[in-house]
């Protein structure tokens, strides 16, 4: 049930990323690392929840890869709606 909340999240990616299932692979294995981690504290968690957390996770690995050029190199290499990098490093990330 969780996972096809998630598709539905992710459904607004689509138009902004050339290979979507890269990114449903990222999602999962991710929601299913943060369930994991809920579980052991006894803590539920919403899919909603589990989305922000995995989207919030990979805006800060895109922002701290921006800081180091081989990084920034290979994120510039996705050619994507969604985030640039600027030369500098300058990451903008477009939410609508």
């Amino acid at each position: 049930m969780t996972v096809n909340i998630i598709f539905d999240f992710l459904e607004p990616f689509k138009d902004k990323f050339p290979n979507i299932e890269i990114l449903y692979g990222l999602a999962i294995w991710n929601i299913n690392r943060a369930k994991t981690e809920a579980a052991l504290v006894n803590t539920i968690l919403p899919a909603e929840g589990l989305f922000l957390r995995w989207k919030n996770d990979l805006e800060e690995k895109i922002t701290r890869d921006s800081k180091h050029l081989k990084k920034r190199d290979a994120w510039n290499k996705i050619k994507t709606n969604w985030f640039s990098i600027e030369p500098g490093g300058k990451v903008t990330f477009n939410n609508s």
